[in-house]
């Protein structure tokens, strides 16, 4: 009877290349600021195009935010990593010119009325409806697992957490002042800081890409009531809710959440591991595929 035999191969695992401390996290932070850089162009009514390389055949031009984050690779791991990380929230927060939506929305708004609630989830079908819900409904629990602070048991606790009341529309401008207040911590009160600063962020690039001046703008809305904000399609500071010009409650607030997320990461990251770069391809060829020394 014959026997049968194992052969094993090993493999050589690639080399790694390691970066540690406050290197890691500057070159992390170089390949997310690119992607915001690149996905920032597009924001708002007036954003630019992007010119995105396609493998086969001609360029594309587009302004979609989550194209472009997506496609975009650096040349350096360590910044392709943060670029990777970066990419999705950057997307996220990254405003189209949708008008069939923006139609559908303004129409679900006039049914719902001024005292009603607006959400918009992803559907399982090609479809996009308008469901319109009577009465109220308060759910129960949590109303998201991001809150689950006990994996195991699948629960939310907190100690001595702070607790908001209100009975009155609280905006960023209002909330965050408001919450420093009750901060102790000199770098708790940082933070805070760097929150209110990148709340106005958005608005100084959707008036940049609009040709004018974007610290301007926002230097005219500070103390303005919530509603009021720059409509860059017609270059005028205005009520944007009775212009029908609004922006879905919860993408910001998930854009907010992801990038305090990304920025606690990016805290915390003591060394990056990722593969070497390789200086020659295999087998003679060059970095575009082709026989090293040809060039078209």
């Amino acid at each position: 009877m014959a026997q049968s035999q194992l052969a094993q191969v090993v493999r050589a695992s690639d080399a790694k290349e390691i970066v540690f401390d406050s290197e890691s996290r500057r070159r992390l932070q170089i390949g997310i600021n690119k992607v915001a850089d690149a996905v920032g162009v597009t924001l708002g009514p007036r954003g630019r195009n992007v010119v995105l390389e396609q493998k086969f055949g001609v360029p594309q031009v587009i302004n979609d935010g989550v194209s472009i984050a997506r496609a975009i690779e650096r040349q350096a791991p360590v910044e392709n990593a943060g670029a990777a990380g970066g990419g999705p929230n950057v997307a996220t927060i990254s405003a189209g010119n949708d008008d069939f939506i923006g139609e559908m929305i303004a129409d679900a708004l006039d049914k719902v009325g001024s005292n009603g609630v607006l959400s918009i989830e992803t559907s399982n079908s090609t479809e996009t409806v308008v469901d319109v819900q009577e009465g109220m409904e308060i759910d129960r629990g949590y109303i998201s697992p991001q809150f689950v602070t006990n994996q195991e048991r699948l629960l939310v606790e907190y100690d001595n957490c702070r607790v908001l009341v209100t009975d009155q529309k609280v905006g960023a401008s209002e909330l965050v002042p408001a919450f420093k207040e009750t901060l102790t911590d000199p770098e708790e009160r940082l933070g805070a800081d760097i929150v209110m600063k990148s709340l106005r962020a958005p608005c100084r690039l959707i008036a940049d890409n609009a040709g004018v001046e974007g610290e301007v703008i926002v230097l005219r809305l500070l103390g303005k009531p919530f509603e009021v904000g720059y409509n860059a399609m017609i270059d005028k500071i205005e009520n944007l809710m009775e212009a029908g010009v609004i922006d879905p409650a919860k993408v910001t607030r998930n854009g907010l959440l992801n990038s305090v997320s990304i920025a606690g990461i990016m805290l915390t990251t003591q060394a990056v591991m990722v593969e070497r770069t390789k200086s020659d391809a295999p087998g003679g060829m060059n970095a575009n595929g082709m026989p090293t020394g040809m060039t078209i």
